[in-house]
């Protein structure tokens, strides 16, 4: 039986150090399968935050996009798009990782990072980002959604 990665939810808050590193919240390594290899994939995400996919999520979603037509120009853009905006991280033995700077840039991330557990990946946000896209769009409560 093939392994999945355990459910992601929550979320903490850290700080970039002087060099750049984060440390990743205890309970967002703990959905890391042995196949990731302790490596995450990070890209640009939508709403200006950072996603940050386990390994084995990340090459089940290539596996999918191989399957689209290249001769679609849409699609070789947008796949471009996310191509040349990624980048696999691999955590340090204290549970680190490094953002590059660009993925830092594009999310306006200077010192304060807030991961997001989000079901099979986390999302990385500037705090006072999320503080003010969460008053204008997100609801209290999400039960709504479960239509229980």
């Amino acid at each position: 039986m093939e392994e999945s990665v355990e459910e992601i939810f929550g979320h903490s808050r850290n700080t970039l150090d002087n060099k750049g590193r984060v440390f990743v919240p205890v309970e967002f390594r703990k959905a890391l399968l042995p196949e990731d290899n302790m490596s995450y994939v990070l890209t640009r995400g939508p709403e200006s935050c950072i996603l940050m996919f386990p390994y084995s999520v990340w090459a089940e979603l290539i596996k999918d996009l191989r399957n689209r037509s290249y001769k679609d120009k849409s699609v070789r853009d947008h796949l471009r798009a996310l191509s040349i905006t990624s980048k696999t991280v691999t955590l340090d033995p204290q549970g680190r990782i490094i953002i590059p700077k660009e993925l830092l840039e594009y999310a306006g991330i200077e010192k304060d990072v807030l991961f997001i557990g989000f079901f099979d990946k986390i999302e990385i946000w500037n705090p006072s980002f999320f503080e003010k896209y969460s008053k204008e769009n997100i609801p209290k409560s999400g039960f709504d959604i479960l239509k229980l």
